[in-house]
Formats: C-alpha cells, structure tokens, sequence
C-alpha cells in the first residue's frame, strides 16, 4: 500500500468513521448530564423534607407563643433562676411535647429543658407588664428522629450536624461528613457503604449552625449502548494504531532524509556550504567566549576543469568523492569538513592556532598530491592538485566572514604563486617551491 493510501486509509479510520459512527447511533447521555440527572433527584427528594421542617418550625413556634402567655412562668422570670421556675419549665416542655425549651433575660441562661438532640429551634422574645422579660428558644424536633422519618420517606441515607459536628444520621459511616459551609452544594462523598453523590443544605434554626445532607447514587457508570459505542471506537484506534506505527516510521524516516540532505553534499558526503557557515558562526562565538583559537582552510582544485573537459563529469565527480574522503580522513571529530561550492572544499578546525592549521593544510594538499584516480578502462591515472588558504583567530578577525575572506585571500594567492601550494593569511613572503618529481629518462 502507497504511502498516500495509508495516509487516507488511516484518516478515514480515525476521524471519518467514527463520527459517523457516533451519529447514527444512540447518543448516550454524558457524565455530567448523569451527575446533573442525580443532583436533581436528590433535589427533588429532598424538597419534601425542606417543608416537613418547616412545619416543625411552625410547631415550635406556635408552641413558643403558649409558653410565653403563661402567667405562672412570666412571674418566676424577674425573679431569676429557682427551682420553681425549673419545675414549670419542664411541666411546659412535657405538656407541649417539647424537644426544647430555654429561658433566657439579659443574654444569660435561667432554665433550661432538653431532651436528645433538638433541632427546628425557634427564638421568641417575651414581655412583661413592667416590659421586656427576655426571650424562648424552642423545638419540637429531634434531629434522630427526623433523620430516620427522613430516611423511611425517601430510603435515602440522610445525615443532620449542628455546630459542626454529626448529630443525626441514617447512614453507616456517615458521621465522618463535613457538611461546613454555608451555601447549599452537591459532592461526591465515599462511606463504608458505597459512594453517595450528597446535596447539603442548611436549615433555619435559632439555636446552632444546623446542616444536612441527602445521599443518593452518583448517577456514574455505562449504559449499554455506551459500552458498545466504546467497543467499536477502540477496535478503530487499534485498527488506525496499526497502520499508524508504520506511518509515522515512514515520515520520521523520511523527514530525516530530508534533513540530512539540506545540510550534505551529496556527492562527497561533507557537509555544505550552509550547514559549515552554521557551524563556524558557533564556533566563532564560542571562541570569542571563551577566548579560545580557531582557524580555517580554504582549498580549491587546481584545474579541475580540464579533468571535466579531457576525461567527462563522472571521472571529475570520482575526483570530488576521493578529495571528500580524504578530507574526512584528515580531519578530526570537532573538525568540520565541507564542499564550499564546486571544486572548492572548507574545514573548520576548533582550538586550532594557525600555526598548526598551516601543518593541516599542507598535510592535506600533499596527500591529494599523491592520490591516484583510474581512469575508466584505460592505463591511465588522473592526479590531484589544490592551492590551499589558511586563516586563524585571534590572528585575524573572530568574524565568520572576515576568517572566510582571509583564508579565500590566501588561496588565491596560492593561485598566483604557481598553484599546488599552502599560503597563510597575512602572510606576504614569497613561496618556496614545491619540489616536482624528474622523470627517469628513457
């Protein structure tokens, strides 16, 4: 399979399908659209319960107002804390089925009736003949009790806190809530039982913070359909994953090509003259951080157009190949060789002194003097010969183009000199002369 039908193949599997899948097939309803659902059951069942206590409150309320016209007890409160104002208090609470019941003058506590855990607490001021007497807290609910009468109602778990700590629940395990907080929310809630999904609200009482809180099923898990939607879309992803893996091998080997070739020369696999102007332009940073040497060598092959002329471009690119691994083989691992374009070849050398740049440059040039190339099906051999420019930092300008121009300079100077020789930048002497084999004679 084609590259491009892969590519389709694959689209069409991951997204096409898919969708299409998902669309003519039952929608299933989302998780928050199923927490949503949850959170007004709970809403729903927990209004009956809302209105149950308010009735309560109701209750204490229209209880309070009996206390508070009781003659017997309107004359005990001036009189302040006895017995005999704790003995009609407690006559009171029992006559009227009350859970709680408080006196209070002047902010402070004079009697007081209690029985389990009171809530649905009303407060109510009380005056005298002489004016204010202070004021009753009642109720007529206990938080057990409603909270289990809650529970049967619904057959939901209910759990009540006042001031902070449990005080009623239907619930094993339930005591540990945090019901805190003042505004009505819904959580997640993990108890020994199972997980709940809870609505916690606060109700009215003149006594404490009193919270509570309604627990229900989250409303997670899958449906049926759900499970088969799911099941078609990860054999798809196996499917696309399959054709995926081989895909992505093909780009990322490709990409590498790619890469590779914008910064080699194909021909003699150095670098090219793109990718050797990035590297020197780090290496001359580097240098002038550090304040280290490096220098450069130009090299250009000294009539090379005759070998393309007299032997064809296929002997003059066996010539460029051999010029490559020669280079290559004379150069060290943070050196940099690169065909600069045509017959000209460059070398970045790092921590090199220009002294020691001259000893690379001849090494090189005499090595090419020495090679060999065959030619074609004949006896014959072509030779190599290159001029040779050296440039070097700090001896000239730590600048990319400056160490070009003067290593170019001293090539061409090369060139004039008579060719086949090694020049240094800023170096004006005249050459000495590169000693040439004598034929024997014949």
């Amino acid at each position: 399979m084609t590259f491009r039908r892969r590519l389709t193949v694959t689209v069409l599997l991951i997204v096409v399908v898919p969708v299409i899948a998902i669309l003519i097939s039952f929608v299933p309803l989302s998780s928050e659209s199923r927490t949503g659902k949850a959170d007004a059951r709970l809403a729903g069942a927990l209004a009956p319960t809302l209105n149950q206590y308010r009735v309560d409150l109701a209750s204490a309320r229209h209880a309070a107002r009996l206390v508070a016209n009781d003659q017997q007890l309107g004359a005990e409160i001036p009189v302040g804390p006895t017995p005999v104002l704790d003995r009609r208090v407690r006559q009171l609470a029992l006559t009227l089925g009350l859970t709680r019941l408080e006196v209070r003058r002047g902010g402070r506590l004079i009697a007081r009736f209690s029985i389990g855990q009171p809530v649905a607490s009303v407060k109510l001021r009380i005056t005298g003949a002489k004016g204010p007497l202070g004021y009753l807290v009642t109720s007529t609910t206990d938080a057990t009790e409603f909270a289990h009468g809650v529970h049967q109602a619904t057959g939901l778990p209910f759990v009540v806190s006042a001031g902070g700590a449990t005080i009623a629940t239907g619930a094993p395990g339930a005591s540990a809530l945090d019901l805190g907080g003042t505004e009505a929310h819904t959580i997640n809630v993990s108890l020994p039982s199972g997980d709940y999904r809870a609505r916690v609200v606060s109700l009215p009482d003149a006594s404490s913070n009193v919270r509570a809180a309604l627990l229900g099923p989250r409303g997670s898990g899958f449906s049926g359909s759900q499970v088969l939607v799911a099941a078609i879309l990860v054999a798809l992803v196996l499917v696309a994953f399959a054709l995926i893996v081989p895909l992505v091998r093909d780009l990322r080997q490709q990409h590498e090509r790619t890469e590779e070739e914008a910064i080699t020369d194909e021909l003699t696999g150095l670098s090219n003259h793109r990718r050797f102007r990035q590297i020197l332009g780090k290496e001359v940073e580097r240098a002038k951080r550090f304040d280290r040497p490096l220098s450069v060598v130009m090299l250009d092959l000294d009539d090379f157009k005759e070998i393309n002329d007299n032997y064809g471009h296929l002997q003059g690119d066996r010539v460029l190949r051999e010029v490559g691994r020669i280079l290559k083989l004379e150069s060290r691992e943070v050196d940099e060789p690169a065909r600069y374009g045509g017959e000209e070849f460059a070398i970045a050398l790092p921590e090199t002194r220009i002294d020691g740049a001259m000893e690379v440059g001849e090494r090189i040039r005499r090595r090419l003097d020495a090679a060999r190339i065959p030619l074609d099906g004949q006896n014959r051999e072509i030779t190599i010969r290159a001029s040779v420019g050296v440039a070097g930092s700090p001896e000239q300008s730590p600048d990319v183009r400056d160490l070009i121009k003067a290593a170019d300079q001293a090539l061409y100077r090369a060139k004039q000199q008579g060719k086949n020789r090694t020049a240094r930048a800023g170096d004006h002497r005249a050459p000495e002369p590169v000693p040439r084999k004598l034929k024997a004679p014949s």
